[in-house]
């Protein structure tokens, strides 16, 4: 939990947006206000004058999404595109994460007067709902703690196959057999990120009840996430990040040209939707 929790859901829209239809993309943006509203409801309770505020700041910044960022958005998938049809270099996903850094950084600026302004209004009971909605919640990270190291590695294997063939469609079987030796289950990183994300979620918690502070605070948790980071979360980050970029030029490397025709078509596909959302009015 690296953003707000404004931030990080407008972040799970855009990574829903990569997983599904590009007719499935246009509802779900259109609607998109009602589902960060339907999870702030959920983790908070919200009382009426709370719901009518939000939904407000919501429209708002979904407003300024619209018209300021998708057709960036769709211009940088562009570029992603021909870089893309060229073959993968290790600079071009440098590039990418230093793009999508900055995207975040606007949505993030953009969103906080209005973060502040909502979250002053949090009362104690509905901190405390929110640390119960997040502790008891049994996502994807938690359950693959649960599980043995074979038990990870097969869930991590279906979830990545699953990625890759909405992407380049069918895999070979040799494909298959050598993304399954790279991709490996890492139990301590796992653990880790469970104990960062905790961490985390706690300071925002602490934050919220000590009003002391209070937008300073906030500015910190939202602008320098890694403030509040563990030590092993810190120290293993980049290493991670490294070990996914070396496996991302390894599959590009074994890319049929069938497959990476078929990503060049998904993204021609999302450019195009972005585009027309760009220019749609906002509901």
């Amino acid at each position: 939990m690296r953003t707000s929790i404004l931030v990080k859901i407008i972040a799970l829209i855009i990574s829903f947006f990569i997983l599904t239809s590009c007719s499935k993309t246009r509802i779900f943006y259109n609607y998109s206000d009602w589902f960060i509203l339907k999870w702030f409801d959920t983790h908070f309770e919200l009382n009426d004058p709370q719901r009518s505020d939000l939904k407000t700041r919501i429209k708002r910044l979904l407003d300024w999404h619209r018209k300021s960022e998708l057709a960036k958005i769709a211009k940088h998938l562009k570029q992603l595109k021909s870089r893309y049809q060229k073959g993968l270099k290790g600079k071009d996903i440098d590039w990418t994460r230093t793009e999508h850094k900055e995207f975040w950084s606007r949505i993030i600026d953009r969103a906080k007067p209005d973060l502040i302004a909502f979250l002053s209004t949090i009362e104690e009971g509905q901190v405390r709902r929110m640390e119960r909605e997040l502790i008891e919640k049994d996502d994807w990270l938690v359950k693959q703690s649960k599980m043995t190291a074979d038990e990870a590695h097969a869930s991590i294997l279906k979830w990545f196959f699953e990625l890759l063939e909405k992407w380049l469609g069918g895999l070979e079987s040799n494909q298959k057999q050598k993304i399954s030796s790279w991709v490996k289950a890492d139990p301590e990183w796992t653990k880790i990120k469970l104990k960062n994300r905790k961490k985390f979620q706690n300071e925002l918690a602490q934050i919220l009840r000590a009003k002391e502070n209070f937008q300073e605070n906030l500015r910190i948790w939202l602008h320098e996430p890694e403030t509040y980071w563990t030590k092993d979360f810190k120290n293993r980050l980049e290493y991670k990040k490294q070990e996914w970029k070396e496996i991302i030029l390894k599959i590009d490397e074994i890319t049929l040209p069938r497959q990476r025709q078929h990503a060049s078509n998904q993204l021609k596909n999302y450019i195009d939707d972005f585009l027309t959302l760009s220019q749609q009015n906002a509901s």
